[in-house]
């Protein structure tokens, strides 16, 4: 089984929000996450760079995580 982990999706719910760098199609997703699943990994990033956003995410201590300001 494959987990997938979606970034940010370009769709009409984000419509009239400044677009975020990481974000991507719906249809440009689902071919990725077809790819992943079709690849049998274990968890998978949509789109790749999200990958690397989560490890530095999870380098940061939690003490220090929960006083960050959240956007």
């Amino acid at each position: 089984m494959t987990t997938v982990k979606l970034g940010y999706l370009d769709t009409r719910l984000a419509c009239g929000l400044a677009p975020a760098r990481l974000a991507m199609s719906p249809e440009r997703a689902a071919r990725a996450v077809r790819r992943a699943i079709r690849a049998r990994g274990e968890v998978a990033y949509v789109p790749w760079p999200w990958r690397l956003v989560m490890i530095v995410l999870r380098a940061i201590p939690e003490r220090i995580f929960k006083r960050l300001p959240v956007p």
